[in-house]
């Protein structure tokens, strides 16, 4: 009987005779290597998902940034035109 099916039955492992430590060599201390290979694949996929979100963001700030120095010289280009005319 397997303790998955005694453990269902309600019966404590000492009652058994189980120790524990007999089944302990049986559970793997590491994942096995192609779980941690694919989520090695999956974390590396995330992160350049995220670097291609960050690129686009910067640019976007670039943009707006560079847009809004335009404007302003424009404006300053213009205040000074209209103070320069009213002299």
């Amino acid at each position: 009987m397997s303790i998955e099916a005694m453990a269902m039955a309600g019966v404590d492992y000492k009652e058994c005779a189980i120790t524990l430590e007999k089944w302990n060599p049986l559970c793997p201390q590491q994942p096995p290597l192609y779980l941690v290979a694919e989520h090695e694949e999956l974390v590396n996929l995330a992160a350049e998902r995220m670097k291609a979100k960050i690129r686009e963001w910067a640019k976007a700030v670039a943009s707006t940034s560079k847009q809004q120095s335009a404007t302003k010289d424009n404006y300053m280009c213009l205040a000074g035109f209209l103070i320069a005319t009213k002299q």
